[in-house]
């Protein structure tokens, strides 16, 4: 059985704190670096440019790491959400059916099964070991999606024949030897694994981590200064840059000023005149439409005699766009329909200043 890939929560707490303080090391050193450059290259270092790259040094490295807070708890929750599915994944692969012995022919069965981590964009997989009754050799590997494992054989370094299979032995708990017998000169390598070492080794103490997690990585309280303090940030800069473009664009922002910035009812009290007068009656504007910006249908009947579709369809167009023409309304590129003396068009209002800005442009 596998080790479970899923650890408790603190498991990955601890991890995103480590690679955060070793991260914001290796940018205080590099940055300490460039200062001392610095020094040495000028003859007479101006203390105020070296307090102002120290503070800017400062100031990256709170960026990094009030970046590294922003994003914790996604990755935290990715790497776990990762390690979960790899564990469903070892729980539910099927081994492949129908392994048969290599020697006697006998079907084997499944004694083991290993997670093999997927690397360079390969899927991860189930390998399953299979024995044989009778415990012939060799055991065989197969993956879940049915690949066979066929590991290397060793060489002999004298007839380079295949060594065969590997049979380890454990002499003692500190002691493990490998060996192997070639089958064709009998020549027998053996490999001795002094594990004495291993189960000696502690961890190398960082005497400085604990101070440095607690200047690197933010408690949730200076998080949350970072988070809103780089929003004020970010807000503040779309100010600024929205006051460039209009001190660039002045000229534009003035026309905009101009418009008068009608409502649905000062719309139609300033079209109807207008149109009476060139015999179009009757108008009347229909349910608005709520999108981005506001569509007003409207319909208004011919009452001159006589006066053909296209000259009145032409001539309610001009009246309306020239009646138009300095307000914050135009008639839509449709235009108007015609049928039997009655006209149908439509409106749209512009609220949004960046949309009023391409209507005077």
């Amino acid at each position: 059985m596998s080790e479970k890939h899923l650890k408790p929560y603190q498991y990955y707490l601890d991890l995103y704190d480590k690679q955060t303080v070793e991260t914001a090391r290796r940018v205080e050193k590099t940055e300490g670096k460039d200062i001392a450059k610095y020094k040495m290259s000028e003859d007479e270092p101006d203390e105020v440019t070296l307090k102002n790259m120290n503070a800017g040094s400062q100031m990256f490295l709170y960026f990094e790491n009030g970046e590294r807070y922003r994003n914790k708890s996604a990755r935290i929750q990715e790497w776990m959400s990762r390690d979960e599915k790899r564990d469903r994944f070892y729980e539910s692969a099927t081994a492949p059916r129908g392994i048969a012995c290599l020697v006697c022919g006998r079907e084997m069965s499944v004694g083991s099964k290993i997670f093999d981590l997927g690397w360079d964009k390969k899927p991860d997989r189930v390998l399953f070991f299979y024995d044989c009754i009778l415990n012939h050799v060799p055991r065989r590997g197969f993956y879940d999606d049915g690949e066979e494992f066929r590991s290397k054989p060793d060489e002999c370094p004298k007839c380079k024949s295949d060594m065969g299979e590997r049979i380890a032995k454990r002499e003692s708990p500190e002691k493990l030897v490998t060996a192997c017998t070639c089958p064709k000169c009998g020549h027998v390598e053996e490999s001795v694994f002094d594990l004495s070492d291993k189960l000696k080794e502690e961890p190398v103490p960082d005497p400085d981590y604990a101070k440095d997690r607690e200047r690197f990585c933010l408690s949730d309280e200076e998080g949350g200064k970072y988070i809103s303090w780089m929003a004020n940030l970010k807000e503040l800069t779309k100010i600024m840059e929205r006051h460039k473009e209009k001190e660039d664009n002045k000229e534009v922002y003035d026309e905009v000023a101009k418009l008068k910035r009608l409502k649905i009812i000062d719309l139609e009290e300033l079209l109807v005149p207008v149109l009476e007068k060139e015999g179009f009656k009757k108008f009347q504007l229909k349910e608005p439409e709520i999108t981005r910006d506001v569509i007003v249908p409207f319909v208004v009947h011919d009452s001159v005699s006589g006066r053909e579709d296209r000259v009145s369809t032409t001539l309610l167009n001009k009246l309306i766009k020239k009646t138009l023409e300095n307000t914050n309304w135009r008639l839509m590129t449709d235009g108007t329909n015609y049928r039997m003396g009655m006209l149908e068009g439509r409106l749209r209002g512009y609220e949004k200043e960046e949309d009023l800005v391409k209507l005077v442009s």
